[in-house]
């Protein structure tokens, strides 16, 4: 026993009226608990215990997988002080030892028989029922969970007794009929859900009635519930017997999955704090966790602190006052009383009563200024050869004329700028549809998530590709050097190293998406992840390393955090990230990242310097023309390693997406592969069988198709100052029916067979490779992405070997293509989707 815990435990049992109060003990940091409720005297005398204990959402080791590994898995951060079953027991053993010395029980429990006495589940999430954790319980343990989880755990057939938690029915005439389910559960304990508007906003109510006329519940709810709920008010006003709150189990922090808020944080916590006036609110799972997979990117945790929360809650009292809205709080923010006796009741918690104290954290960190520097850094580089090219360009070059407040305001209607801000976060079309709409051939601006972004017509675009300024004086080294391999080392290499990609792409795609013998289900995202890094990784590194599994975790892996990262400080407000950074394992983790890349390519350098120097035949790959070009560009060998992991993160992210983008419109337009097939078929045989780089030119219907996959599903909305992309490629005006996916649209304007609405002079301006005002997936003029050009290839070259290879289409019963999910400016294919493949019979 902790030195802590038995002096806790000591006092505790030293009353000198031998009243005891219940005792709640953190198990691992705050996600699993354990609640010891005083037992009547005559049960104490009977079973030889001085309290029925629960472990609550037990959770002591492992990984909690959530669908798939790669979808989400979390982790603890720190291993649990209590790692099964068999310690919650020891610990158990020393709370009723302390009792027995200190005089409140006289009698021995039974050595046969577990200690603890109930298991309750909230929710059948892995990270709340944890079946690892919940096997190393006696099985004899009766669980109460709530109905969906329960069901799931009878399906186990391990435990003897599982109960399905009672949810409180509004207007129910006493609460008390109903929740004792169970002989399991004794009469002066009740266990009911509180149903919420979503089953991860639920909560439960453990009462604990220490005399006849006085009943006292503990509320846990670890990702809060919404205060309007029926079930919420329903115990707030109409609970009888009346009901007093001992303790509020809430989190403090704001967490989001997806878009999708999912827990309502601190503010929402204080909103049922105000109502239910509990006389302790606990920190309840609001531990960091470590995230792995596509949760990373689409996850967000923000941390909060009370203080935080009744400063938005003052902003959100005085607003009401203004538009008379009732924000659902029940107090009054004009004094600083509530938030006295809110310090108090958090203190007196962690000194009396509850021997487990959940610990503030996060709120003594120091800013380090060089890694917000760092990331923008990063960042930089990658974007060189993202598909759009960021145009990060000075107001003052553009709109000289123009004072900011004159340029008109899209959603000036919604409210002030954290309103609007909020609105473009989760719903950024409506924001560019609507300017684009009013102000088609002016300027106007949106509020973004950190300024305003100003929305440039076409009309505008030559002056902004004229002007010197690059918006690139950060790290312009790099730049440059990364421009000038590309530009002239990548693109001019791509008729000698064609054949070489090919080749590889015919290895790696059959390998990644298997046999597939009959209609296989997979989420193409996932297998393109490693089709891509291993591809562009045969260029970037050369043949012989590019399946490296170390190298090919780091490149994944680096992607992914990079552009989780960036999402996750898109979600503080920008005066916030000096602290939020700390909140954000991806940053850490992509410092781990470089470490290993610098680690594992240091020898591969120092064996290709050495090989410069005797003068033998150097490979041909990117690395190698990097290392030749150092000097000039005044770059060390220890930065190639970074340079590497942008190029990868450049490939990777833009091209997966890319070639996931058109697989998904491929499969819902499946009539369309026989046609692809013979367009392939027939250029090969007109080149001999070889995919040249003319040849790729050739497959006119294949770059139609992609190209169209483009404009029909934008992946960027814009840039920082931009013109509106999304809404340009989707104008009546420009394409006719744009709402319709037509494969055949861009070769036919290629081959003249279509009436060219933008009358160019050129049209091989529809390739997919080509940028003008009216498509601008990758930018446009000098900002254009230069990497397009390998993109397009490597992308034609695992569309080749796929199509070849298999039949596609979509699930059963699917008849429309998988909706974008949008991020701020960003659209992208929703990477957790399944399509059908099948080995085409030739």
């Amino acid at each position: 026993m902790s030195v802590e815990r038995s002096i806790l435990l000591k006092k505790h049992f030293s009353k000198a009226d031998n009243t005891l109060r219940p005792i709640l003990t953190a198990l691992n940091d705050d996600h699993s608990l354990l609640i010891s409720f005083p037992r009547p005297l005559v049960e104490r005398n009977s079973s030889g215990k001085a309290y029925f204990h629960i472990v609550s959402d037990p959770w002591m080791f492992g990984s909690a997988v959530m669908l798939a590994s790669w979808i989400a898995t979390i982790d603890l951060p720190n291993a649990a002080q209590f790692k099964n079953g068999g310690d919650i027991e020891d610990l158990i053993r020393q709370i009723e030892d302390t009792a027995k010395a200190s005089g409140v029980t006289s009698r021995s429990d039974k050595a046969d028989s577990p200690l603890l006495d109930a298991i309750s589940v909230s929710f059948y999430y892995p990270d709340h029922m944890h079946e690892p954790t919940l096997r190393t319980f006696d099985a004899s343990i009766p669980v109460f969970a709530a109905k969906e989880a329960a069901a799931i755990i009878q399906s186990w057939d391990y435990f003897t007794t599982v109960v399905s938690t009672q949810d409180l029915v509004q207007g129910t005439a006493d609460w008390r009929n109903g929740t004792h389910s169970s002989p399991s559960l004794p009469g002066w304990l009740s266990i009911f859900r509180l149903v919420g508007h979503h089953e991860v906003n639920y909560a439960t109510a453990i009462v604990w009635s220490s005399a006849p006329d006085t009943h006292e519940a503990l509320l846990l709810s670890p990702h809060g519930i919404d205060i309007d709920q029926a079930s919420i008010q329903t115990y707030i006003h109409d609970m009888k017997p009346r009901i007093t709150t001992l303790g509020m189990l809430f989190p403090l922090h704001d967490t989001f999955a997806f878009g999708w808020r999912t827990t309502f944080g601190v503010v929402g916590g204080l909103k049922v704090e105000s109502h239910v006036k509990p006389k302790y609110w606990v920190r309840t799972a609001d531990g960091e966790l470590v995230y792995q997979g596509l949760i990373r990117w689409f996850g967000n945790v923000i941390y909060r602190t009370i203080e935080s929360g009744l400063e938005e809650v003052k902003k959100l009292e005085l607003a009401a006052r203004d538009t008379n809205e009732n924000f659902g709080f029940g107090f009054k923010l004009s004094t600083q009383r509530h938030e006295i006796q809110f310090r108090k009741r958090r203190h007196s918690f962690e000194a009396v009563e509850f021997s487990g104290s959940i610990r503030e954290r996060f709120e003594t960190e120091r800013f380090n200024p060089k890694m917000s520097q760092l990331l923008s850094l990063v960042a930089n580089q990658g974007l060189t050869l993202v598909s759009v090219a960021f145009l990060l360009v000075g107001l003052a070059v553009l709109l000289p004329s123009y004072a900011t407040d004159e340029v008109p305001l899209v959603g000036k209607e919604l409210g002030n700028a954290e309103k609007r801000r909020k609105v473009f976060i989760s719903r950024p079309q409506d924001l560019y549809t609507k300017g684009y709409r009013s102000f088609r051939n002016k300027i106007f601006r949106i509020t973004g998530a950190d300024a305003d972004r100003f929305i440039l017509p076409r009309g505008l675009l030559n002056e902004l590709n004229e002007s010197r300024y690059t918006g690139l004086a950060n790290n312009q080294a790099h730049t440059d050097f990364l421009v000038d391999l590309v530009r002239n080392d990548l693109t001019h290499s791509l008729y000698r190293i064609n054949s070489r990609l090919s080749l590889q792409a015919s290895i790696t795609v059959p390998e990644e998406l298997g046999p597939c013998e009959d209609w296989t289900s997979t989420i193409v995202y996932q297998k393109l992840l490693r089709i891509v890094a291993i591809i562009s990784g045969n260029v970037f590194l050369g043949p012989e390393l590019c399946k490296s599994e170390e190298w090919l975790t780091s490149a994944i892996t680096y992607t992914v955090d990079l552009f989780t990262a960036i999402g996750k400080l898109k979600q503080w407000k920008s005066w916030t990230r000096p602290i939020g950074q700390y909140f954000i394992p991806e940053l850490k983790s992509l410092r781990e990242h470089r470490h290993k890349a610098r680690a594992w390519l240091a020898p591969v350098i120092a064996r290709r310097r050495l090989m410069m120097k005797e003068g033998k035949e150097l490979p041909d790959d990117m690395l190698q023309w990097m290392m030749s070009k150092t000097a000039e560009y005044d770059i060390g060998d220890e930065e190639l390693s970074l340079i590497q992991l942008n190029l990868s993160l450049a490939a990777i992210n833009t091209t997966t997406r890319t070639v996931t983008s058109v697989l998904y419109d491929i499969a819902v337009h499946s009539e369309i592969v026989a046609e692809l097939r013979q367009e392939i078929k027939m250029v090969l045989a007109a080149h001999d069988g070889v995919l040249s780089a003319h040849a790729l030119f050739e497959m006119k219907l294949l770059d139609s198709v992609m190209k169209e996959s483009q404009r029909a599903n934008p992946e960027f909305l814009g840039s920082i100052i931009e013109s509106p992309h999304a809404n340009i490629v989707q104008d009546p005006h420009l394409y006719s029916n744009p709402e319709i996916f037509d494969a055949h649209r861009f070769m036919n304007l290629r081959n003249g067979t279509a009436t060219d609405p933008l009358n160019y002079k050129n049209k091989e301006q529809y390739q997919f490779v080509a940028v003008t005002k009216e498509f601008m997936a990758f930018g446009y003029g000098k900002h254009a992405c230069p990497g397009r050009f390998f993109a397009a290839n490597e992308i034609k070259l695992i569309l080749v070997h796929i199509l070849l290879g298999y039949d596609i289409m979509m699930p059963d019963h699917i008849t429309q293509r998988y909706a974008n999910l949008n991020m701020g400016i960003v659209s992208m294919p929703d990477p957790t989707k399944k399509i059908l493949f099948k080995r085409e019979k030739t």
